[in-house]
C-alpha cells in the first residue's frame, strides 16, 4: 500500500527525463483528449510464485498491452 500512496502523492513523475502524469484509470477515458499512451500499473494477485520470472511476466503483461518494464522486486 506504501507503493500506491507514494504514487498518488505525486502529480508528475519523470522517468529517463520524460514528464509522466498518473491518473486513476476510469470506463470514461478517452485516449483523444490525453496521450494515446498510456502506462499502466498492473497488479497480479494470486499469480503463481513459478511466474515470477521476466519471460512468464512479460508473456502475461502482452496479453494486455506492449510492457513497457517490470519491477525488478517482482522477478526472481
Amino acid at each position: 500500500m506504501e507503493d500506491y500512496t507514494r504514487l498518488w502523492l505525486r502529480l508528475t513523475w519523470y522517468i529517463k527525463g520524460f514528464a509522466m502524469r498518473l491518473f486513476k484509470w476510469t470506463p470514461e477515458f478517452t485516449p483523444q483528449k490525453e496521450s494515446p499512451l498510456c502506462p499502466v500499473w498492473i497488479h497480479l494477485p494470486g499469480l503463481p510464485l513459478y511466474l515470477f520470472e521476466e519471460e512468464p511476466l512479460l508473456s502475461v503483461a502482452n496479453s494486455i498491452g506492449k510492457p513497457l518494464s517490470i519491477d525488478s522486486n517482482n522477478v526472481k
